[in-house]
């Protein structure tokens, strides 16, 4: 469906959208692709969202619009006559290589070589510190950079795919994506036909999300238009949005991607196609590409479930549970994630032969120092924190984990420290990790059998 989708709109819309996988249970299994189907939240099928409260738009526009974003943004950008409606994601680092912030980049309608145009979609909350960013590196670039007003952040989603686009070049069955592109390629024409009415402004920005496979299409529309243009997609809210992610692993703003801390491999933008290793210099580019070289990533954000002792998390994919999380505290933001089986750390410490007082030695004429220390029982395992817990909607969110601590590890049991009880005991609530494919040792070639085998068995994945 991937391959199709580029084949149907790709060459109107000038978009690419490269192949990622599924997320499989951290410690439990190596392996495996499951259906969207599977997903068990209240999640709709198919849903429609405007994310204009929680997002800022900047616009850069200018002759040097693209030279200067080529310098501090994480993939490349080009100036030259690129096809209009394309786009990407990206972040912006510091100079010391943390994320200011993830963002979707848009190469906007009236884009052209000697009048660039870029759209650029952020969380609202590091406006400012963008904008100051912006212009600290502009210098004397022939660009303006201001607040884009008077529209909106649309994303539009569809859950219900098949198997197919993992593994064949089989046309596209539902033709979702392909009329969704060809209504917004509409809504375009309509508004380039009319550009002198204040009332009809043409579609300003679309970009594939490519974030995870077939995640969805983003759209940047002029204000209180989308519900009118997309009137047959059900409305949906933030949090079924942020539902998604969840579910997805899709990391995204300050709250899961904390400005000026959070590193871009640990926030797992190499896994969302958010940096590219083969370009040239950018701001923060040398922390990011040593890491890369080194492969030393300890952290990740990953997608985790809470569960009841006694319950079957999800297998493959948290699910959430309405009931346990009415349960819950409102708030877990920041709670520790913790191994309630790792051993604890043997530390064995020698007296001092110069101690203030001295032992007397025995009639052997050994001090006492330097006797072997006599073996003591083991003690109960503690519990050992490995990260903490950025965001969730009741039983599922995302945390930051120390993976080196726990992967290869078949019957880890994992915990979240809840909020102390009435007599500050210490509570806590069984917990799920899940983790893209990318970080386990399977091979692409590996992968891809296990796929087919599983296709073949089952007739569905």
């Amino acid at each position: 469906m991937l391959r199709a989708l580029q084949r149907h709109v790709g060459t109107h819309l000038g978009f690419h959208v490269p192949l990622v996988r599924q997320a499989t249970p951290l410690g439990l299994q190596r392996f495996n692709y499951v259906s969207a189907r599977r997903l068990k939240s209240t999640v709709p099928q198919v849903g429609r969202v405007d994310l204009t409260d929680t997002k800022s738009m900047v616009h850069v526009r200018g002759r040097d619009a693209a030279k200067l974003l080529n310098g501090l943004f994480t993939l490349p950008v080009s100036g030259g006559a690129a096809t209009p409606f394309s786009g990407v994601f990206g972040a912006f680092l510091n100079g010391k290589g943390r994320v200011i912030t993830d963002a979707f980049l848009y190469t906007t309608s009236n884009h052209t070589e000697e009048d660039q145009s870029f759209v650029i979609e952020f969380d609202r909350s590091v406006e400012d510190e963008l904008l100051l960013h912006l212009k600290r590196h502009k210098i004397r670039a022939k660009v303006q950079i201001e607040k884009l007003t008077g529209y909106e952040c649309v994303f539009i989603w569809n859950r219900d795919a098949t198997p197919d686009y993992w593994r064949s070049d089989n046309e596209c069955d539902s033709g979702f994506f392909q009329s969704l592109c060809e209504v917004a390629w509409s809504v375009a024409e309509v508004g380039e036909s009319s550009e002198s009415s204040e009332d009809q402004k043409p579609l300003y920005g679309l970009l594939v999300d490519d974030r995870y496979p077939l995640l969805g299409i983003r759209m940047i529309l002029p204000a209180k238009t989308s519900s009118t243009y997309f009137s047959a997609i059900p409305s949906a809210n933030l949090t079924q949005y942020n539902m998604l992610r969840y579910i997805r692993g899709t990391p995204e703003g300050s709250r899961e991607i904390p400005p000026n801390k959070a590193l871009p491999m640990e926030s797992d933008l190499d896994y969302m196609n958010g940096l590219d290793f083969n370009r040239g210099c950018y701001v923060g580019q040398e922390l990011t590409i040593r890491t890369h070289h080194t492969g030393v990533v300890r952290k990740r954000i990953v997608p985790f479930q809470l569960y009841q002792e006694g319950q079957e998390p999800g297998e493959y994919e948290c699910a959430y549970d309405p009931e346990l999380s009415e349960a819950l505290p409102p708030l877990l933001d920041g709670s520790n994630v913790m191994s309630l089986n790792s051993p604890p750390e043997e530390r064995t410490f020698a007296k001092s032969p110069f101690d203030a007082k001295p032992e007397a030695a025995d009639e052997g004429g050994v001090p006492s120092w330097a006797k072997p220390k006599e073996e003591s029982a083991p003690s109960s395992p503690k519990p050992v924190k490995l990260g903490n817990i950025l965001s969730h909607h009741g039983n599922v969110g995302m945390a930051l984990v120390r993976l080196d601590k726990i992967m290869g590890q078949q019957d880890i049991q994992l915990a979240v420290e809840l909020p102390p009880g009435p007599n500050g005991e210490v509570n806590y609530l069984r917990a799920k990790l899940y983790y893209p494919l990318f970080v386990s040792d399977v091979s692409e070639a590996e992968a891809e059998a296990e796929v087919e085998q599983a296709i073949d068995k089952n007739g569905q994945l």
